[in-house]
């Protein structure tokens, strides 16, 4: 499938520019879901692209598809954002879907995406979505404080850190 194709290439880091060119010109043809995914991959190799931009846009014209996305896609998504500031505008859709789903998230997720959304670069999440997704990791993370390995309670207390450190 295309949308496969465009994501190997542009994981393997080659054509950068050429693949968010493409991804712009299908982004409107795509299921959200391989949208999100064509995003991350581009964004995890960093690329600063107007193009890129523009497929963030037309994803965040979709945001109610973004709810039944998988844990994986919506901290992978986060993730890239600590890349790429060109994906940083879509940031905020991805906190709202997935807000109602990390109370059913593994602690392990929740963490993951808490440190990802503190470390993204730009200033494109309001403090007030940042304070919720907070709110709503510790009634997963809280629980299971006293059975989660040191990596975990590692990148927790980063993620608390840079949380505090920053406006929100």
């Amino acid at each position: 499938d295309a949308a496969g194709a465009l994501r190997a290439v542009a994981s393997s880091g080659n054509l950068l520019e050429d693949c968010a060119a493409v991804l712009r010109q299908r982004c409107a043809a795509m299921e959200a879901g391989e949208l999100a995914a064509t995003i991350v991959a581009l964004g995890e190799k960093g690329l600063e692209d107007a193009s890129l931009s523009a497929a963030c846009r037309e994803l965040t014209a979709r945001r109610a598809a973004l709810a039944g996305l998988p844990a994986a896609v919506l901290v992978a998504f986060a993730v890239a954002a600590t890349k790429s500031t060109a994906i940083g505008p879509c940031l905020a859709i991805v906190i709202d879907a997935a807000l109602a789903a990390v109370p059913q998230w593994p602690a392990a997720d929740a963490i993951r995406l808490l440190l990802a959304v503190a470390k993204a670069k730009g200033d494109f999440v309001a403090p007030d979505l940042k304070n919720a997704l907070f709110r709503e990791a510790a009634g997963v993370v809280a629980p299971c404080l006293s059975e989660l390995p040191a990596a975990e309670l590692v990148r927790l207390g980063l993620a608390a850190s840079a949380a505090v450190g920053s406006p929100a």
